[in-house]
């Protein structure tokens, strides 16, 4: 595996200004295959959490992409049509308003919580405290 972590190293484009003057030892080389271990882990399909580079996960998901390409290859059945209407993931009315909602409900609620703090952290409370007040505002 270290000479694979080498191998992908190599392929990764590097800021050309942070590799001048740097001589190929045996340090860089451990840490040009730290950072192709981390770029397999946290770019190459980045959806797949990578816990202390346990790949195992990863690797099963792109033997089973694999998988189907070689299906949809000897079966052209199985391969879907990316235009499809059925294949879309829509965004309705009623979900949209629901997280605006929740989003100015958390942010109310954040507002509210400042204001009452900022009236009750006073020393001389002559009045009393309205909740009402600070709501209308």
């Amino acid at each position: 595996s270290k000479q694979a972590l080498e191998y992908i190293s190599t392929k990764i484009r590097r800021n050309k200004l942070s590799m001048s003057g740097k001589r190929k030892t045996k340090s860089s080389s451990d840490s040009r295959a730290n950072e192709a271990r981390t770029l397999l882990a946290y770019v190459v399909l980045n959806h797949i959490p990578v816990p202390k580079y346990d790949f195992r996960q990863k690797c099963f998901y792109a033997a089973y992409m694999v998988r189907l390409c070689l299906q949809a290859e000897n079966n052209k059945n199985l391969i879907d049509d990316k235009d499809y209407y059925g294949n879309k993931r829509l965004e309705l009315a009623g979900d949209s308003l629901g997280l605006l909602f929740e989003d100015l409900f958390k942010r109310f609620n954040q507002e509210l919580k400042k204001a009452t703090d900022r009236v009750l952290q006073k020393q001389n409370q002559a009045e009393t405290f309205d909740i009402l007040k600070h709501m209308q505002q």
